[in-house]
């Protein structure tokens, strides 16, 4: 692997590795993930090159290996579109998950459908971003929208989510 950040910038401490269901995490994100109680991690640390920045020393690529039957298709809009003769499907905007179905001790897992994302549970995402950190991106699963954004909302309209 290769890291490279502009002078005097921090890294991101927990960010998508591409579009393949795992993460990239710092030694402190990872440290966290495993104090907040989640289980059944893969973890394979990453072997930087010479002139990668050093910031990135002690990197992981981390994947979850449970797998949940999360979404409720039924409910769920599925987009297809055509790309070099070939149908391709993906979720839409409109989506459903079988919230009542998932046991909630369970924070962090792929979709059985679904894996190329990583699922994390909002105590978890809330804790992560209590302890700041940096580069963490989640998107609510059932309106495809920034969940900082509608935890902002929820407090301002005396909501919660």
């Amino acid at each position: 692997m290769r890291g490279v950040l502009h002078a005097g910038a921090k890294p991101p401490e927990f960010f998508p590795a591409g579009n393949e269901g795992y993460a990239v995490v710092s030694p402190r994100a990872l440290k966290l993930i495993q104090d907040f109680g989640v289980d059944q991690l893969d973890i394979l640390p990453l072997n930087w090159t010479n002139d990668s920045d050093r910031c990135f020393e002690g990197y992981a690529f981390l994947d979850v290996l449970r797998l949940i039957d999360a979404y409720d298709y039924k409910r769920c809009e599925v987009v297809f579109r055509k790309v070099d003769g070939r149908m391709l499907g993906h979720l839409g905007d409109k989506r459903w998950f079988r919230e009542s179905e998932i046991d909630p001790s369970i924070h962090l897992f792929h979709d059985f459908y679904d894996r190329k994302q990583l699922v994390m549970s909002r105590a978890l995402w809330r804790f992560l971003h209590l302890h700041e950190v940096r580069g963490l991106y989640a998107v609510d699963p059932a309106n495809n929208e920034c969940v900082l954004h509608h935890e902002k909302l929820a407090r301002l309209t005396g909501g919660k989510k």
